[in-house]
């Protein structure tokens, strides 16, 4: 999996110039997404897509994407 990661980000990166944050595990991909609402973050990007494995290792891509959803609703994020 970690290499399916690796080429789909690059696969991205290449096709549509956009940048590819990896996550490798469903925890990891919660604390990024929760890092780039922080008001102290110096990017100047939000996220647009999120694609997610199910079978993550720490916590699953079913339980990260239902974190990720109850935290973009309490920011009011669509």
């Amino acid at each position: 999996t970690v290499f399916l990661t690796f080429f789909v980000g690059i696969a991205y990166q290449v096709m549509f110039w956009i940048a590819v944050d990896k996550a490798f595990n469903g925890q990891q991909a919660v604390d990024m997404f929760c890092a780039n609402l922080s008001k102290t973050c110096l990017c100047q990007h939000r996220y647009s897509l999120i694609i997610m494995e199910i079978n993550l290792p720490v916590k699953n891509g079913i339980d990260a994407a239902f974190e990720i959803i109850n935290i973009a609703k309490e920011f009011a994020i669509e």
